[in-house]
């Protein structure tokens, strides 16, 4: 787990909302952005809104779930299992 250096939270938000925009692949850099929010405890009484891969970013702030956690156990752990897979539908003889 990592920890956070409580000398660097901010006190208060200089925004009311924050917005995620569809990403695709950016959605670990809109993940990335969501995590370091959370360490910086900038997703506090906020408003948050996200389409597409960003909808995922704003989701897990708005649950206050750990986004580095999500990124370690979901998106990492599903792009080792996609690419296993896709080697195995690129061979022709085992089908």
């Amino acid at each position: 787990m990592t920890t956070v250096d409580k000398t660097n939270i901010s006190p208060s938000v200089p925004w009311k909302a924050v917005s995620f925009s569809c990403g695709g692949w950016l959605q670990f850099y809109l993940f990335g952005v969501a995590r370091a929010m959370q360490v910086r405890g900038l997703d506090k009484n906020i408003k948050v809104a996200g389409c597409s891969a960003g909808s995922l970013a704003a989701a897990g702030l708005v649950l206050g779930v750990s986004i580095h956690a999500y990124i370690q156990n979901v998106c990492v752990v599903g792009i080792l299992k996609c690419n296993e897979q896709a080697k195995v539908c690129c061979v022709l003889r085992s089908f």
